[in-house]
């Protein structure tokens, strides 16, 4: 099972209270994620808590946050696809 685990800044705005321990059962699925701004535009970090490998989500809007999980775990698959044909 994927787990994503949020910085309290981002619970706080897309306004979810955080779960009890959800056990993991690969690091490897587990990822966190933080929300910054860049020039007033919100953004996403997501790292991978195993590899380290990361990617940030630019300039998302208030629709965006509602989906957030939809998002990232499609980012995750784009970006991984992407990364194997530059090898």
């Amino acid at each position: 099972m994927l787990t994503i685990q949020c910085t309290k800044k981002l619970r706080d705005e897309l306004k979810i209270q955080p779960l009890k321990e959800v056990e993991s059962n690969d690091p490897l699925y587990s990822w966190h994620a933080d929300l910054f701004l860049v020039n007033r535009k919100k953004c996403v970090l997501v790292l991978n808590n195993k590899t380290r490998y990361n990617f940030v989500l630019y300039g998302l809007k208030k629709p965006d946050l509602k989906n957030l999980d939809e998002i990232i775990i499609k980012n995750i698959a784009e970006n991984l696809k992407a990364d194997l044909t530059v090898f």
